[in-house]
């Protein structure tokens, strides 16, 4: 099944080439970078809440800061932990 899709998609997978072109009147990212990249971590379960200040802590050292999104009502995200997150330069988010 994957190979089907694989031979399907490989025409745009794994990057669309013209994805890469710039719109129009775009003067480009600062300080002339050449791409930019997304961090997001979607904290589907309670274990995965275990892990997030393991995973900052890791990101900061890589100089990273990315948007962890938490799912309200499955368990609870601790007003600690989330300040914490906060105050290190991360983002909040709600699935």
């Amino acid at each position: 099944m994957i190979l089907k899709k694989r031979a399907k998609c490989s025409n745009v997978w794994p990057i669309l080439e013209k994805a890469g072109d710039p719109p129009k009147g775009w003067s480009g990212w600062p300080d002339q970078k050449r791409f930019a990249l997304v961090l997001t971590h979607d904290v589907e379960l309670a274990g995965g809440r275990e892990k997030c200040l393991e995973l900052m802590n890791l990101e900061k050292g890589l100089g990273f800061r990315s948007s962890f999104n938490f799912v309200p009502k499955r368990y609870e995200a601790s007003k600690e932990l989330l300040d914490q997150l906060t105050k290190s330069g991360f983002e909040i988010g709600i699935q």
